[in-house]
């Protein structure tokens, strides 16, 4: 049996699964997931293009699960509530590349210091224990809004909150006590992702990137 690389939601949300049909279905929207990341590779694909094959893909099932589902209308995010921004974010390695050429291409500085910092961190948890000013996201602009939107990993374009912005503040509210709006089809292809492409931390992720693309 093939060993999944499960986001966490997408755990949560298949226990929560009870009819044995709808299990088989995501199962095989899981594999079709794995078979399309495959012969994007296969065809010879660089990895940057598969990731913005997967952003595409993200926006066609987010279009088609919010208008299916009407307690996505209860989304409240907006530009500059950015307290999702100051999280552990996993990444694929096209998904660093990508970031990594779109700074060089748009001349954004990125806080190599502070991305040392937070590479101390290889856990959720232990990112609670960098100092506050450490965990934001290096491509978080002064006024809460991201600077490489276009082209935000797929971690962030599936993080959906539904309750008052300030509630995301894991500094203030404990984690897990955020009420979000997930689209399994999502986190299917998220999984799908991060078992044929493989991820890690943003911080350790883009370093390695940087190395790699840079002279």
């Amino acid at each position: 049996e093939k060993i999944y690389g499960m986001t966490t939601t997408f755990k949560a949300r298949i226990r929560e699964i009870t009819d044995p049909q709808m299990i088989r279905a995501v199962k095989q929207r899981l594999d079709e997931c794995c078979d399309l990341i495959q012969c994007d590779m296969q065809d010879g694909n660089s990895s940057e293009a598969i990731a913005l094959a997967l952003f595409e893909k993200t926006g066609e099932f987010l279009a088609e699960e919010k208008q299916e589902d009407v307690s996505s209308q209860a989304i409240t995010c907006a530009r500059g509530c950015s307290h999702c921004c100051k999280q552990a974010v996993v990444i694929t390695d096209g998904e660093a590349d990508l970031l990594v050429q779109t700074a060089l291409e748009r001349g954004l500085t990125i806080d190599l210091a502070r991305l040392r910092r937070q590479t101390t961190c290889t856990t959720d948890e232990a990112w609670l224990d960098l100092p506050v000013e450490d965990r934001p996201c290096v491509f978080l602009g002064d006024e809460g809004e991201c600077r490489i939107y276009d082209r935000r990993p797929l971690s962030c374009r599936k993080y959906f909150s539904v309750q008052e912005p300030e509630r995301c503040d894991i500094a203030t509210y404990p984690a897990g006590r955020v009420k979000i709006w997930h689209s399994l089809l999502v986190e299917t292809l998220a999984t799908a992702a991060f078992t044929e492409v493989g991820c890690g931390y943003l911080p350790g992720q883009l370093l390695r990137a940087i190395k790699r693309i840079t002279p």
